[in-house]
């Protein structure tokens, strides 16, 4: 698939509403390290996931979908700053808006 059509997929499919998009298998299934590359690529395009076809591929996949632990920690002061009806707002020098908020959401949803 082009680098466009796989960058679409998510992104579409999460505007719509629909289910999210789930990155193909990586066929050579032996080889840890591309296994995780490719899953870090998929979770960057926007990916919620990835099919493995073989079982040492699923902790790989697992660990590049998680959040880390900062981003957990993150969640609990973005929301309650966004409680406060406000556009946009700046976060330890970061600006949060509404794709920032909709990630917060996810990690929230992921962690519960």
């Amino acid at each position: 698939m082009s680098a466009s059509g796989e960058s679409n997929s998510p992104n579409s499919s999460r505007l719509a509403g629909s289910y999210p998009s789930v990155d193909g298998i990586t066929t050579e299934f032996m080889k840890n390290e591309l296994t995780i590359q490719n899953a870090i690529h998929s979770c960057k395009m926007g990916f919620s996931g990835k099919v493995c076809i073989h079982p040492p591929q699923i902790s790989h996949v697992n660990r590049a979908f998680s959040y880390l632990k900062q981003e957990i920690e993150w969640v609990p002061q973005i929301m309650r700053l966004a409680q406060y009806p406000h556009g946009a707002f700046s976060h330890e020098g970061q600006m949060v808006d509404k794709p920032l908020l909709e990630k917060a959401k996810r990690i929230l949803a992921h962690s519960i």
